[in-house]
């Protein structure tokens, strides 16, 4: 067995290991507060499963820090969670939520599996993105059972091989437009998912957000988020596709805050750049000029939102900072 203690870790590992104790921190707290308010058991179950895998997960980074002897990170602790707060989310929009973090967590540990060269890390990696895949399978199982699961639209089935012969096939905003192909509609259907959870998320935050200045970012955020299910469902229904229905996902009255400003807008920050992240791969794969002038617009829209936020976090003291190289000139300038 390889000596793991004499191997120092590399910017791979020590910003992977940084960004799963963060990740991993700050949804604990969000499934604490969703085990203490959710009422369907097969919910509740998969809450509890997945609470106890995190747990376990965070002890396992721990102990990498305190193997290396490096501080770990603060990350976001039980002052982050408020217990006793009433339930602020529906039972089926506790279940969007875990669902969608479940393929966040297979990106994430599926990035880290494939850069960090320790083997000690990378089965951790590795263990982690069983755990995720087998229990998005189970969250989905359970979405499906329940009738809440937002399926793709339906095309017809292709009756013959098709090749593609002018240029017109890229044409969006002038010509004859080819109709939306699959892998179009099926970016356009999680853009509308991702954004329709957004939303929801961003009203429980922004009635029980403590600071004025935060509340108002979220409401501003919430505006966006309308924007684009408007221009993604816009897109679809030009095609005559099928606009995929949300209903069910749904806010209480509360406005007791289960969770600190700092967790909402740190969570609404992971999601901004998640979705610059999967806007850039819709763009990648949109041969329609009309769908790439709008990735491109969104992209921005979405980047000017983001670094406003990351401004709010710095602000409050909020914002922890990664792993990072020395200041060589602040060194050398301290040794004159």
């Amino acid at each position: 067995m390889t000596d793991h203690t004499n191997i120092k870790m590399t910017t791979a590992e020590l910003g992977a290991l940084w960004k799963m104790y963060m990740f991993e921190t700050l949804n604990r707290c969000v499934l604490q507060h969703f085990l203490a308010t959710v009422e369907d058991a097969d919910i509740q179950k998969l809450i509890q499963t997945k609470l106890e895998a995190k747990e376990k997960r965070i002890e396992k980074l721990n102990s990498f820090y305190h193997q290396e002897g490096i501080p770990k990170p603060h990350g976001y602790t039980d002052l982050d969670v408020n217990l006793k707060a009433p339930r602020l989310f529906t039972d089926v929009l506790m279940a969007q939520y875990i669902y969608f973090m479940a393929r966040a967590g297979v990106e994430q540990y599926e990035l880290g599996m494939f850069t960090c060269p320790r083997s000690d890390i990378r089965n951790y990696c590795y263990e982690s993105l069983l755990f995720f895949a087998d229990i998005q399978n189970k969250i989905m199982d359970v979405l499906l059972q329940k009738g809440i699961f937002a399926r793709a639209p339906f095309i017809p089935y292709p009756t013959k091989v098709d090749f593609v012969k002018e240029q017109s096939y890229l044409t969006g905003w002038f010509g004859e437009r080819r109709p939306l192909h699959a892998i179009q509609i099926t970016h356009l259907f999680l853009n509308i998912t991702r954004n329709a959870l957004g939303q929801e998320l961003i009203t429980g935050f922004s009635q029980t957000a403590k600071s004025d200045e935060i509340r108002n970012y979220l409401i501003r955020g919430k505006k966006v988020t309308v924007k684009l299910l408007d221009i993604f469902s816009s897109i679809l229904k030009d095609d005559e596709v099928h606009v995929p229905a949300f209903g069910g996902l749904g806010v209480t009255e509360s406005t007791e805050a289960p969770f600190s400003d700092k967790l909402m807008l740190s969570l609404i920050n992971f999601l901004n750049h998640y979705a610059v992240s999967v806007y850039g791969l819709a763009l990648s794969e949109s041969t329609r000029r009309d769908l790439f002038v709008h990735y491109t617009k969104i992209i921005a829209q979405i980047g000017i939102y983001a670094e406003d936020g990351v401004n709010l976090m710095i602000k409050y003291g909020y914002m922890e900072e990664p792993p990072k190289t020395p200041d060589r000139g602040e060194l050398a300038s301290k040794k004159n």
